[in-house]
C-alpha cells in the first residue's frame, strides 16, 4: 500500500508502517506548511492513502467534493490503542469514498507506538 502521511502524524507511525513495507511519503520530509488541500492533491496525483490527525480533512473531502482514495483519521488521544486495517487491495468502488473500517485480523498495531 501507499500512504501520504500528513506533517502531524507520528515519526513512529511512519516508521512502523515502512518497516512492514508500505511506501510512506511524509509531508514533513516533503515540504513542511503545505495546505490540507495541497496535501490531499497529492495524496490523489500519487493514488495513495492519507494518513492524519487533522479532522480537517472530512469537511475539504465531503463539503467542498475533493477526492482521495482513503483517509486513515488517528486519535490525537496518545492513551488511546490505534489500529490501521492494511488491506491487500482497494477496490475501485473505493475511490473518492473515505470509509472507517472495522477492526481485523489484518489491522497494524499500533498501540506499542
Amino acid at each position: 500500500m501507499q500512504f501520504v502521511a500528513d506533517e502531524n502524524v507520528s515519526h513512529r507511525v511512519v516508521e512502523r508502517l515502512r518497516a512492514d513495507g508500505h511506501d510512506v511519503m511524509l509531508v514533513a520530509e516533503m515540504r513542511s506548511g503545505m495546505s490540507d488541500t495541497d496535501v490531499l492533491k497529492l495524496a490523489e496525483t500519487e493514488t495513495c492513502i492519507l494518513v492524519t490527525e487533522d479532522q480537517d480533512f472530512g469537511e475539504l473531502i465531503f463539503r467542498q467534493h475533493l477526492s482521495v482514495l482513503g483517509v486513515v483519521l488517528l486519535s490525537r488521544d496518545s492513551r488511546a490503542a490505534q489500529r490501521i486495517e492494511v488491506p491487500d487491495h482497494v477496490g475501485d468502488s473505493c475511490f473518492g469514498c473515505p470509509s472507517v473500517g472495522q477492526p481485523a485480523e489484518s489491522c497494524l498495531e499500533l498501540d506499542q507506538l
